[in-house]
């Protein structure tokens, strides 16, 4: 599936933007203050070999109201490797109730 997107036109200009900024930005600790409150929900696979399992339990630690969640046997795209999965863990998040959240 990445393949045949990635050669549509546009795409590739668009992944290098989107993978530089991803691989030199980091969220600093006045950036984390700013979106701690706000309802979230944090994926990762846990075979992500472009960014480790370890930013996975940074981001939990620094987040600690998110909802958390790791995705065995899943790389750096839970999403398209399983997608029913992520699916259900994305529904679960969206149906809570206001009163849960926070």
């Amino acid at each position: 599936m990445f393949s045949y997107t990635i050669e549509k036109p546009g795409a590739k200009h668009a992944f290098e933007v989107a993978f530089d900024n991803s691989t030199t930005t980091q969220i600093d600790s006045k950036g984390f203050k700013q979106i701690e409150d706000i309802p979230c929900l944090v994926i990762w696979g846990e075979n992500d070999n472009l960014i480790p399992i370890e930013y996975y339990y940074k981001f939990k630690q620094r987040l600690p109201k998110a909802n958390c969640a790791t995705i065995a046997d899943a790389g750096h795209s839970p999403f398209v490797e399983k997608t029913a999965l992520v699916y259900e863990k994305l529904r679960t998040f969206l149906m809570q109730d206001d009163t849960s959240i926070g």
